[in-house]
C-alpha cells in the first residue's frame, strides 16, 4: 500500500524514502519528478527517484474513458448548439476516479451536472454521482463500488447537464473506454472576442495519459471574417512535454472602424503526434464581436498607435510590448501638426519593423531559407506560419530573447530539413553535394576554403545540416544579396496580406517594379518611395476603414 506520507498527492520531499523500504507509487499521481526506470527480474517495474534515492513499483496505468456530450442523446433529442466532454479516470484500484467536465454555448445557466447510471444510450436512470454545478471543472473524486466499476466499464454510465432552459437535461453523454490513452483538444469557455480586445487567447488542453511527449497542429481559417481585415493569421504547433496538460497561442484581433455584424473565423487542430489524439471540439468558430456604432470618414490607420500596433501584428506577429508601442509612436507624435514631418516619420517607423533585429532573424530569415533550400521566394501561405513558429516568444529586448530565438532557429532548421520537400530534394545527396546545391540554390559562388569546412564538419559530424543550412542563410553575401528583393515581398506580405500575383494584380508586374526601383536607388527606400506607396495605397487603408 502507498504510504501515508503521501496522502496529499503531491510528489515532494516529504515523499523520499529509505532505498530499501520500496513503497509503492502511481505514476501521475503520487510521483511526478524525473526518474530512472528500472525492470526485475521477475518483471516488475520500479521507478528510481533521482531527488531522494527512494525505490517505487510502478502499477498498471489508470484507465480513461471520455463522453462527448451534445443534445441528441438526450431522451428525448434536445436541439441546441451546446457541446461538452467528460474525463473520468478510474484509479489502479478501481476505488475511486477523477472526473473532469467542459461544456460550452449552453442555452441557459448550468443548473445541474449529474453522472447517471446504469442505463445504456436511449435510456434514463436515477443519478448516481452530483457532480459540482459551477461551469467546467477538473479533477473532482468520486468513490466507486464494485458494481459500479462493472457498469462504467460495461458503457452504462451517462453524464447529464442540465440549465434553466432544458430543467431534464440540455446536454448528454455516455461514457465510453477511451481508444487512445491521451487526447487533446481545443478549450475556449468564450468562443467571442470584442474587436477591441487586441488578441484572443485559444487554450489547448491534453486530457488522460499525458506521460509522453505530444504535438498538435493549429490554424485559423476565414468564415465571414477575413484574415486580411479582421484578424490575423495563425498557424503553427504547440508542443507538450511529457506531464504537460495545456499550451495557448493568441490570435491578434484587428479594430478597424467599420459598422458591422459579428463576425466568425474557425479554429482547427490537426495532426496530432506522439501519444495523442485529437477529441472533440477539435475545430471551433470564434466571433468578433464589433465595437463600431456610428460610421466614420476617419481611417483608423491615420492613429499613430494604431499605426504602430499594427505593425506589431503585421510584421512581427505578436501585440506590441509596452516600450516599443510607446516610443514609435511618440516618433511620429513628436511632429505635433507638421503633416510632412509625420508622414516622413510614418514611413521611417514603418521600414523600421523590417529592418528590425527581430524580422531579420525571423521573416528575412524565412526568405533566405526558402531561396537556397528551393531557388525561390516562399508563398503568403508558407511565409506566415514559418516566421510566427521562429519568433514564438521573442520579444527582443526582453528576458533571455536572443536564447530564445537561436533555440527557436534551431529547432525550426531541424524540422525544416525533415520536410518531405527537404528530404526529397536533398536526401540522396552526398555531403559535398549538399553543400554546392545550398550555395547553387542561393545563387552564391562560396570560396573554397569555406565550402570545404562545411563539408569537412558534415562528413566530421561535428555539424548537423540542419546547422549547416542556417550557415548559409547567414552568409553575409547572401544576406545582402537578398535584402531588396525580401524587403519588397514583405511589402505584399505585410502591408496587403497576399502574394504579389494575387488579385488584383494577378502578375508580378508591381513586384517587380518596385524590387527595379529599390535597386535603382540602391536600397534607399525613402527615395524610391517604395514604403510610403503601400502605406498610402488604397488597398492597404481599406483593410481598417473606407
Amino acid at each position: 500500500t502507498t504510504d501515508s506520507r503521501l496522502a496529499d498527492n503531491v510528489a515532494d520531499n516529504l515523499d523520499k524514502f529509505d532505498v530499501n523500504e520500496s513503497e509503492s507509487l502511481v505514476i501521475g499521481r503520487d510521483f511526478g519528478i524525473t526518474t530512472d526506470i528500472q525492470t526485475s527480474p521477475a518483471g516488475t517495474l520500479y521507478v528510481v527517484s533521482l531527488s531522494g534515492g527512494a525505490v517505487y513499483e510502478v502499477f498498471p496505468k489508470s484507465q480513461l474513458f471520455v463522453a462527448n456530450l451534445d443534445g441528441s442523446q438526450e431522451t428525448p433529442p434536445v436541439a441546441t448548439n451546446a457541446r461538452g466532454t467528460a474525463t473520468l479516470l478510474l484509479d489502479k484500484d478501481e476505488t475511486s476516479a477523477l472526473v473532469s467536465l467542459r461544456f460550452r454555448n449552453l442555452t441557459a445557466a448550468e443548473t445541474f451536472a449529474k453522472i447517471h447510471g446504469p442505463a445504456a444510450a436511449g435510456q434514463t436512470a436515477s443519478p448516481e454521482f452530483d457532480l459540482p454545478s459551477t461551469g467546467n471543472f477538473s479533477d473532482f473524486k468520486i468513490t466507486l463500488t464494485p458494481q459500479q466499476v462493472s457498469d462504467l466499464k460495461a458503457g452504462l454510465f451517462y453524464v447529464n447537464v442540465r440549465s434553466a432552459a432544458f430543467p431534464a437535461g440540455e446536454i448528454r453523454g455516455q461514457f465510453g473506454a477511451a481508444a487512445q490513452p491521451s487526447v487533446v483538444q481545443l478549450d475556449v469557455a468564450d468562443p467571442s472576442v470584442s474587436e477591441g480586445a487586441g488578441s484572443k487567447t485559444v487554450n489547448v488542453i491534453r486530457l488522460g495519459d499525458t506521460s509522453a511527449a505530444a504535438s498538435v497542429d493549429y490554424a485559423t481559417s476565414d468564415g465571414t471574417a477575413s484574415e486580411r481585415t479582421d484578424y490575423t493569421t495563425a498557424r503553427g504547433t504547440l508542443r507538450f512535454a511529457p506531464g504537460e496538460t495545456q499550451k495557448s497561442f493568441d490570435v491578434l484581433i484587428t479594430d478597424d472602424n467599420l459598422v458591422e455584424p459579428s463576425e466568425g473565423f474557425v479554429v482547427t487542430l490537426s495532426n496530432p503526434t506522439g501519444s495523442a489524439t485529437l477529441n472533440s471540439p477539435s475545430s471551433i468558430a470564434l466571433a468578433i464581436l464589433d465595437n463600431d456604432t456610428v460610421p466614420s470618414a476617419a481611417n483608423p490607420i491615420d492613429d499613430s498607435q494604431f499605426f504602430v500596433r499594427q505593425h506589431y501584428h503585421d510584421f512581427l506577429n505578436r501585440e506590441p510590448d509596452a516600450a516599443g508601442l510607446q516610443f514609435w509612436t511618440n516618433e511620429i507624435e513628436s511632429c505635433g501638426a507638421n503633416a510632412a514631418c509625420r508622414e516622413v516619420k510614418r514611413v521611417n517607423v514603418s521600414a523600421a519593423f523590417f529592418l528590425s533585429i527581430e524580422f531579420q532573424n525571423t521573416g528575412s530569415l524565412v526568405q533566405r531559407l526558402y531561396r537556397e533550400s528551393f531557388a525561390r521566394q516562399p508563398r503568403y501561405n508558407e511565409f506566415i506560419p514559418d516566421t510566427q513558429e521562429i519568433g514564438r516568444g521573442v520579444v527582443v529586448g526582453q528576458g533571455n530573447w536572443q536564447q530564445q530565438l537561436d533555440a527557436n532557429k534551431q529547432s525550426f532548421a531541424d524540422a525544416w530539413v525533415a520536410r518531405p520537400s527537404f528530404k526529397s530534394a536533398f536526401d540522396s545527396l552526398s555531403n559535398f553535394d549538399f553543400v554546392n546545391r545550398l550555395y547553387a540554390n542561393a545563387g552564391l559562388t562560396p570560396a573554397t576554403a569555406e565550402r570545404d569546412a562545411l563539408v569537412s564538419a558534415l562528413d566530421n559530424k561535428t555539424k548537423t545540416r540542419s546547422r549547416v543550412l542556417l550557415d548559409v542563410s547567414d552568409n553575409t553575401a547572401f544576406t545582402q544579396q537578398e535584402f531588396n528583393p525580401a524587403f519588397v515581398l514583405v511589402e505584399y506580405f505585410g502591408y496587403l496580406r497576399r502574394n504579389p500575383d494575387d488579385p488584383p494584380d494577378n502578375n508580378r508586374s508591381g513586384y517587380d517594379f518596385w524590387l527595379a526601383k529599390l535597386n535603382q536607388f540602391g536600397g534607399d527606400f525613402i527615395a524610391a518611395e517604395m514604403v510610403k506607396a503601400f502605406i498610402s495605397s488604397t488597398e492597404y487603408r481599406k483593410r481598417f476603414g473606407q
